[in-house]
């Protein structure tokens, strides 16, 4: 019996070293193409800032950082959630190949729902651009700018428009164009 479960030991053992902590962010950032975040303290109190080449945001340290894949003409795609109460962002920066903000097609898609999104004018840093806020069915809060000749999006969805809200509103008031 000793023999055959110092032999199952021996094979479950790593045949290679394991990678540091650091390695592992530094490959991880490698692949993902932004900094890579390897744990949080769930019940962590605070925030986490985000800063890539194109945006930079706070977002709760509690929340859980979703991978998405970035595909042309994407730039950039970050998303993260938080579980109680259930409130999920995306913030997206895209290459489009429209001129002005009412040819994008998310931008076109809320305001040809009119009974649906309110649109309001919405400012970050010097730039105008507009929100969108549904109270249908799932809560959303939405805002779309046009910089540099990118669209820079963030979308705010859950079930409840405080913690909606609360959310979008804390995570918007940090976020910046790199």
């Amino acid at each position: 019996f000793f023999g055959i479960w110092s032999y199952l030991v021996k094979i479950n053992q790593p045949s290679s070293p394991t990678l540091t902590d650091k390695e592992r962010k530094q490959a991880l950032s490698k692949i993902l193409k932004r900094e890579a975040v390897l744990a949080t303290n769930k019940n962590a109190n605070g925030s986490i800032n985000y800063s890539s080449r194109y945006i930079s945001f706070s977002y709760p340290a509690a929340a859980d950082v979703h991978k998405v894949d970035i595909l042309p003409p994407l730039l950039e795609n970050f998303q993260f959630g938080i579980r109680s109460p259930q409130v999920k962002i995306s913030i997206q920066v895209v290459e489009p190949q429209c001129n002005d903000l009412s040819e994008y097609p998310a931008v076109k898609l809320r305001q040809s729902q009119k009974d649906i999104y309110k649109q309001t004018s919405k400012v970050m840093g010097d730039k105008s651009g507009l929100e969108f806020t549904k109270k249908a069915d799932m809560i959303e809060r939405s805002s779309f700018f046009l910089y540099k000749g990118r669209v820079y999006s963030i979308v705010a969805t859950g079930f409840d428009m405080r913690d909606t809200d609360d959310l979008y509103t804390k995570t918007f008031s940090s976020m910046k164009f790199n």
